[in-house]
């Protein structure tokens, strides 16, 4: 499986993945920075090229986007399915998701702590940063970024691309239109 990005946010990912998928074998792609973080060294191939890319989803079609930013989540996505790579949905095993949420969008990452109650639909690609609460009957764009601590209550709507900032708390009702930050 391929982890798109190399920051923190793939930090934690890689911990998630190797639980979730404990056979598959974990390699970052970051053709951003110029060297390996410090972090991955010594323990994950960073590829640095799309044509690296393209030669390992030939064995392995597997990815996950692990960035924050919803722009760069909706690019990278798109980037590697026109490539025909499969995007994975990962879930950590401390996440509570009721038994009547609606849909998760593949591609989704969720989190440590993650809660998500009933009649939520949330789109695809989207990140649900450590310890934040999707309440009941709440909508979720594609390619959001909800940070941790943050609780979307009741019956609120999120556009697409929409970043939510660790520990905000958006009121039952509201709607935040897409590309906002708050």
């Amino acid at each position: 499986m391929i982890i798109l990005g190399a920051g923190g946010h793939a930090s934690e990912l890689v911990t998630v993945c190797a639980r979730q998928f404990p056979d598959a074998e974990l390699t970052l792609f970051d053709d951003v920075s110029t060297s390996a973080p410090a972090w991955a060294q010594g323990l994950y191939q960073v590829l640095k090229s799309l044509r690296e890319a393209e030669l390992l989803l030939a064995e392995d079609p597997d990815f996950c986007v692990a960035v924050r930013l919803p722009a760069s989540r909706r690019l990278l996505f798109q980037k590697f399915a026109q490539m025909g790579a499969n995007a994975c949905t990962i879930r950590a095993e401390t996440a509570v998701i009721e038994d009547f949420c609606t849909t998760i969008g593949v591609g989704t990452n969720i989190m440590h702590h993650v809660f998500v109650s009933n009649r939520v639909c949330i789109g695809l690609g989207c990140l649900l940063n450590r310890a934040c609460g999707i309440h009941h009957g709440a909508s979720v764009g594609d390619f959001c970024s909800i940070g941790p601590g943050a609780h979307i209550l009741g019956d609120v709507s999120l556009g697409r691309e929409v970043s939510i900032g660790a520990g905000a708390i958006i009121l039952p009702g509201s709607t935040v239109g897409e590309f906002s930050a708050i």
